[in-house]
């Protein structure tokens, strides 16, 4: 999604809890130029020379810009109101959080319900308040649903508050190599 918004031109924010700056970044290169991860770590010179060949003509691909934000840039998990800078600083046009789990609640609720329902209610008062796009990640709770079963808000994991507070759900399933996209709400 941060991808296909930056092609478009928007200059897109990214929340990663998890990856460094650089590895966003690289991630983002080789899924623009549809270049081989796994070749280019094993040295397949053919694919290095592509993704190099790639990089060079990434200005005439990608209009807009991707912007990335990480906790070791903040020195400190993110919290909403770090998010709302990061925002402003760069006049988002979208900003994509990965992931609910991985932000702090200014509130400081020890419970990780609570903490998750916090998050995301903040979220959603960013979301109206910059009037701009907010696509956040969040787990599906670990129990198994049920082969064909309707997969809904309740099996989002932590907090039934990031359902309510979502005006689309849409849950990912990977199998037998084809990926199926559930809407939950919309």
């Amino acid at each position: 999604t941060a991808i296909a918004a930056a092609e478009q031109g928007l200059r897109v924010g990214l929340y990663s809890g998890e990856m460094t700056e650089l590895k966003v970044g690289y991630r983002a290169d080789t899924l623009i130029g549809h270049v081989s991860n796994r070749d280019i770590m094993r040295g397949n010179i053919e694919v290095i020379n592509e993704y190099k060949l790639h990089i060079d003509n990434l200005a005439d691909k990608v209009k807009g810009s991707i912007f990335v934000i990480t906790p070791s840039m903040l020195k400190h998990t993110a919290t909403v109101t770090d998010l709302r800078a990061f925002i402003e600083k760069y006049e988002l046009d979208i900003l994509c959080i990965d992931q609910h789990s991985l932000m702090d609640d200014e509130r400081k609720a020890r419970d990780p319900v609570t903490k998750a329902a916090n998050v995301s209610t903040d979220i959603k008062k960013l979301q109206v308040m910059k009037h701009i796009p907010i696509i956040s990640v969040s787990q599906q709770n670990r129990s198994q649903v049920e082969e064909g079963a309707l997969i809904d808000v309740s099996h989002i994991a932590q907090a039934d508050r990031i359902g309510q507070d979502s005006t689309v759900v849409i849950f990912l399933e990977q199998k037998d190599s084809i990926l199926t996209m559930h809407i939950a709400k919309a």
